[in-house]
C-alpha cells in the first residue's frame, strides 16, 4: 500500500501516484494528487485538474486545501 503522505520521494512512488489519477473514484484521485503536491512533482498541475470539482464537504479537507494552495502559489503575480 502506498501512502501519499509518506516520506518516500522515490520515482516509483510518484509514478504509482500518477497512475492512480486514472481511477474512477474521486477520493483516490484526490489522495494521489495530494501525494504529488507533497513531492512538488512536475505532474501536479495535471493531477489537480484530474481530481475535478470537489463538491460540498471538502471545505475543511487538508488535501483539498493543499491543492488549492499549490495552485495559488504558482498562479499569483510575483512581487516586483
Amino acid at each position: 500500500m502506498i501512502r501519499p503522505s509518506s516520506s518516500s520521494r522515490s520515482a516509483t512512488v510518484a509514478d504509482t501516484l500518477a497512475d492512480l489519477l486514472d481511477e474512477e473514484d474521486q477520493l483516490i484521485r484526490l489522495e494521489a494528487a495530494y501525494g504529488l503536491v507533497l513531492r512538488d512533482d512536475p505532474r501536479t498541475a495535471e493531477a489537480i485538474d484530474r481530481v475535478g470539482e470537489l463538491g460540498p464537504g471538502f471545505e475543511h479537507d487538508h488535501r483539498a486545501g493543499a491543492l488549492w494552495t499549490w495552485r495559488w502559489q504558482r498562479n499569483r503575480p510575483t512581487a516586483r
